[in-house]
């Protein structure tokens, strides 16, 4: 089998293209890197990373209709930090796990998620200067896709502007992304920014409410079981799992949801981060023909398999 592999110049995925493809070769596939999307060689399978830019969804579009099997990788989630997983759909809100009907673990398989989960979350406490019980609004990253392609925001100051309305008696703690820390956004009355070196898991543990548009914070704070409210599309926004605010309706029923009480719905919960923690890959994973050849033939589980 002839395997391509994207050769992503980003500093942060390129280490991991590279090394995905000396794995790869090391397994006996026939596997070359691809930098140039004007021309990319035949080949059966190609691997991208994320897939949503322009020139590359033009490219994978191009490959899909050869005949070529296109797999896509991206970040994991907990942490995302030398975790990736694979899907054969596409990344974040075009991933098969934005549509699927998750399957519930058994007596196992709800051990090892326990006990994951745990050693997950088990942190020592961080102190942060605000009383809990306040709305967290992490900043995402405008020119990412999933901004301009899986929200209706332009951004971030609609988005502060937008929450803090519908909160208006209580404290928004607001984080910039750290790829962009510098962010300026106009504050208002019941609104401040933390800095962006504040510990994220203490943000999330004292706050009452999770709004996001649709960052991989708010996959962490369903891992807390937190009452997340997402203004736009990701892997996670599924009913009974979180509140959706698309639009300017959506957004002001879910708030009004919040004070009634509203809580994620923990089994459909547990069924997702059953999916979601199997799905990670670590570098160290990748060894061998058998889970190489697992990943080629559409079984993305670093867990088992799609069957267990």
């Amino acid at each position: 089998m002839l395997v391509g592999i994207e050769h992503n110049r980003n500093t942060r995925v390129e280490k991991w293209m590279t090394t995905l493809a000396q794995k790869f070769n090391e397994a006996g596939q026939n596997t070359f890197l691809n930098s140039s999307w004007a021309k990319i060689p035949p080949c059966d399978v190609f691997i991208v990373w994320n897939g949503q830019a322009k020139n590359v969804w033009e490219a994978v579009q191009s490959l899909l209709c050869r005949g070529t099997r296109v797999i896509t990788c991206e970040h994991g989630w907990f942490p995302q930090a030398d975790h990736f997983y694979f899907d054969g759909a596409g990344a974040n809100y075009l991933s098969t796990i934005a549509s699927m009907k998750f399957t519930q673990p058994d007596e196992k398989g709800l051990d090892a998620l326990c006990t994951w989960l745990y050693k997950y979350h088990n942190r020592r406490p961080v102190g942060i200067p605000y009383k809990p019980g306040f709305i967290f609004l992490p900043l995402q990253l405008e020119y990412d896709a999933q901004i301009t392609k899986a929200s209706n925001f332009s951004t971030m100051q609609e988005v502060v502007n937008l929450v803090t309305t519908g909160f208006p008696n209580d404290l928004i703690v607001v984080k910039p992304h750290p790829l962009n820390a510098e962010a300026i956004v106009s504050t208002q009355g019941n609104m401040v920014v933390a800095p962006v070196d504040t510990n994220l898991h203490q943000l999330i543990k004292d706050s009452k409410v999770v709004v996001t548009v649709n960052s991989t914070v708010g996959a962490e704070a369903l891992s807390y079981a937190k009452p997340v409210i997402a203004l736009g599309l990701s892997f996670y926004t599924h009913d009974g799992i979180v509140l959706s605010g698309q639009t300017s309706t959506l957004f002001y029923e879910s708030v009004n949801a919040i004070r009634d009480g509203w809580q994620p719905d923990r089994l459909l919960l547990q069924c997702m981060f059953y999916e979601l923690v199997r799905r990670q890959w670590k570098i160290q994973d990748l060894q061998g023909e058998k889970n190489i050849g697992r990943i080629l033939n559409g079984d993305f589980y670093a867990w088992g398999s799609s069957a267990s």
